[in-house]
């Protein structure tokens, strides 16, 4: 999913994460996409609408949700990896599901 993210115009390669949220009424888990955002609120929302179209053309599904941060949100590992774990534990905080 990540990969596919890269053609993604005003996302820079390296700064979105996606991970899998519990959806307890389902029973299965959902996509999320966070992304950090840089330039302006309407590249943003753009950038957003790209983002679930990308994830819909490649995979035939939707997102259950697309968020975006500010830079240096995304986590990463001392080799530079997307920590998908830290990133999911951030994630839920903000949400207060943790």
């Amino acid at each position: 999913v990540e990969h596919a993210l890269t053609g993604v115009a005003g996302l820079h390669a390296g700064r979105a994460v996606a991970f899998g949220l519990w959806n307890e009424t389902g029973g299965s888990h959902e996509l999320a996409i966070v992304f950090e955002a840089h330039g302006s609120t309407d590249a943003a929302s753009a950038a957003m609408k790209a983002v679930r179209e990308t994830i819909n053309e490649a995979f035939q599904i939707l997102p259950a949700t697309v968020q975006i941060r500010g830079p240096g949100w995304i986590v990463k590992s001392t080799s530079g990896k997307i920590s998908r774990r830290a990133n999911l534990h951030k994630y839920l905080e903000e949400q207060g599901r943790a």
